[in-house]
């Protein structure tokens, strides 16, 4: 999502306008857009391609979606798993009494 609202800003910058580029460790360059049409975005494999900024960003929101669905699946099957273990918890509980019952 970070990626998608700065080729967003960067887009709307225009050609020309003065920019921050992080370099790590909390540090920046200035720096001038050349291009604001054209992104480098990744396709997957170590692989990167020259795009048009809107299907850049038409990608990402993609790639967003996908990873939203992925974290409500995996949400899902916690869940699922919780109540799982909360039905085998009842029934291990269960057999204890059970036996505990008959050793005495």
């Amino acid at each position: 999502m970070r990626a998608k609202e700065t080729m967003t800003r960067y887009q709307k910058g225009g050609k020309g306008a003065e920019i921050l580029v992080p370099i790590g460790a909390n540090s920046f360059l200035f720096a001038e857009i050349k291009d604001s049409d054209k992104a480098v975005v990744g396709i997957g494999s170590d692989l990167n391609v020259v795009e048009k900024m809107d299907d850049a960003i038409t990608r990402l929101e993609g790639r967003i979606e996908d990873l939203t669905n992925a974290q409500k699946g995996v949400a899902d099957r916690m869940v699922e798993l919780s109540e799982k273990v909360r039905e085998n918890s009842e029934l291990v509980r269960e057999l204890y009494e059970k036996v505990q019952g008959q050793s005495e």
